[in-house]
C-alpha cells in the first residue's frame, strides 16, 4: 500500500508540471476523524488473511480505497493490474488524474483538462510500481506479523500488522474480507487510514484506454 500512496503524489506532480495545473482547490478542515481503539495483540507468522487476499490477486487486480492521504486531501484511489498493463486513478477535491501503462508506453491523463501526455515506459521499472509484487507475497508467506482486534467507529475488526524500516501497515478484516488499511510511516510520524471500497481480480480491458475525445499534449 505504501507504493499506492506515493504513486498518487507522482501522478499529481506530473499533472502540475506538464499541464500547468496549480491545484487551487480550497482545503476543508476536517473535524471528523475515525475513532480507533486498540485492544488485544499477539505475534503470529505464516499464511495470514492478508497473504491470502493478495496471493489470489497477484496477477490481476482492481482495488479502490478512500481516505485522507499524504497530500491532506480526501481521495479515492484506484489501482489495477492485468498482465503487463497498469492503471492508477486518483480523485480528490478539484482534481482527477490517471496514469496508464500499456505496451511500453505511459499515458498521464488530466480529466479536468480532458488532455493527456505520452511518454516511454520501462517494463522493468513499472514492475517495481505494482501494488504488491510476487517477492512481497513470497516474503509475507513466512513473515512474522502481529494479530489483534481494534475498534474503528464503533465496529470491531481483526487486524494483521506488518512492519519494516519504512512503515508499519495494519490490515483490518471482518471475517476474511479486507475492510481498512492503516499505514504509519516511521520517519514522518504520519498515519493514513484508508477504507477498502472494492478489491477484485476482475479487470475490464477498457480501463487501459485513453478517452477518445481527449487531446494529446506535446511537451
Amino acid at each position: 500500500m505504501k507504493k499506492l500512496l506515493k504513486l498518487t503524489l507522482i501522478i499529481l506532480l506530473a499533472i502540475v508540471v506538464l499541464f500547468g495545473i496549480a491545484g487551487c482547490g480550497n482545503k476543508k478542515e476536517e473535524n471528523e476523524k475515525e475513532e480507533t481503539k486498540a485492544e488485544t495483540e499477539e505475534i503470529s507468522n505464516g499464511k495470514s488473511k492478508t497473504y491470502n487476499v493478495f496471493s489470489k490477486i497477484k496477477d490481476s487486480y482492481l482495488i479502490t480505497l478512500e481516505g485522507k492521504t499524504e497530500n491532506e486531501k480526501n481521495e479515492t484511489l484506484t489501482m489495477a493490474l492485468k498482465g503487463k498493463n497498469m492503471y492508477m486513478d486518483t480523485k480528490s477535491e478539484g482534481e482527477h488524474a490517471t496514469m496508464i501503462y500499456k505496451d511500453g508506453t505511459i499515458y498521464i491523463i488530466s480529466h479536468d483538462e480532458k488532455a493527456y501526455i505520452v511518454m516511454p515506459g520501462d517494463e522493468n521499472e513499472m514492475d517495481g510500481m505494482t501494488l504488491i509484487s510476487e517477492d512481497d507475497i513470497n516474503e509475507m508467506e513466512e513473515a512474522e506479523y502481529k494479530a489483534g482486534k481494534e475498534t474503528i467507529d464503533g465496529v470491531e475488526y481483526d487486524y494483521e500488522e506488518y512492519e519494516d524500516e519504512e512503515a508499519q501497515e495494519r490490515y483490518y478484516f471482518i471475517g476474511t474480507e479486507l475492510k481498512y488499511v492503516k499505514t504509519t510511516y516511521a520517519e514522518e510520524e504520519k498515519v493514513e487510514l484508508l477504507k477498502v471500497v472494492e478489491i477484485t481480480p476482475n479487470v475490464d480491458d477498457k480501463l487501459f484506454e485513453v478517452p477518445a475525445d481527449y487531446t494529446k499534449v506535446e511537451f
